[in-house]
């Protein structure tokens, strides 16, 4: 697991850090352009599969990552969740008098493609490598905490180097909001693992059609209304799914 970890952040941060030194005004200009960052989305795989076959367990691991949803209602849900909570957002911001702008376009959908690739990268390490481990140790709950945390601020740098933030000042708001939108999520994400049978590419589906609806949204990540559904989503998890998420803790790998 360590090695995991520390390749995960090493080729991200790698890519990261210079940029988002650069703009905060620490050295002149950065080498690695801002638009590189996005690659971001391969470190986790990389690094999961070298952890793999450090472990002997190499053909395992890219077994698990074609496991099918099962049930096939999980990548259904997956898939259409996100863009219900932004419907949602719309219709309650429109209701209070502060309507939000959606761009949905030919480059947003080309935007989504690339989400998909990035996205499968992310997953096959945080939740097809990582979690199963954390859960072993310590329980659903605990573990997808841990690994939230450590996902979101593996983020920090790509945050503090977009041009889009702004300040420190004033971005620091908005990188704690994106901060709470991130673990709340994660525990969808983690159940979403679990509940269609370990299945990659159920986590792949909303976490690209997450990304998707922050392409056509810009602030959807640090919106208190879309964190607040969420919220709730992790609640009725918690409420009406317990015993899965109680049953998980002691079963294989991968």
């Amino acid at each position: 697991m360590l090695l995991f970890w520390i390749l995960s952040f090493a080729i991200a941060w790698a890519l990261t850090i210079p940029p988002a030194l650069a703009q905060l005004g620490l050295i002149s200009s950065s080498p690695v352009p801002y638009g590189v960052t996005v690659l971001i989305g391969v470190a986790p795989i990389v690094a999961a599969a070298v952890a793999a076959a450090r472990e002997g367990r190499g053909h395992a691991y890219w077994r698990s990552l074609a496991r099918l949803p099962r049930p096939g209602w999980t990548a259904l849900f997956a898939s259409l969740l996100p863009p219900a909570l932004l419907a949602i957002a719309y219709a309650v911001r429109a209701a209070t008098g502060e309507p939000i702008r959606v761009a949905l376009d030919a480059q947003v959908a080309m935007m989504g493609l690339l989400w998909l690739v990035l996205a499968f990268g992310e997953e096959a390490g945080w939740r097809g490598f990582a979690l199963p481990r954390l859960v072993e140790r310590h329980g659903f709950w605990l573990a997808s905490l841990i690994l939230g945390v450590v996902w979101c601020v593996w983020h920090y740098p790509r945050l503090l180097g977009s041009p889009y933030l702004g300040p420190l000042a004033e971005g620091l708001p908005l990188i704690g909001l994106f901060s709470v939108q991130i673990i709340i999520g994660n525990f969808i994400l983690c159940w979403i693992y679990f509940r269609s049978g370990r299945s990659g590419v159920a986590a792949t589906h909303y976490h690209t059609t997450v990304n998707f609806v922050e392409t056509a949204y810009f602030l959807a990540a640090t919106d208190l209304v879309i964190t607040g559904l969420m919220a709730l989503v992790v609640l009725r998890i918690a409420v009406f799914d317990l015993n899965l998420c109680a049953g998980i803790s002691r079963r294989s790998r991968c």
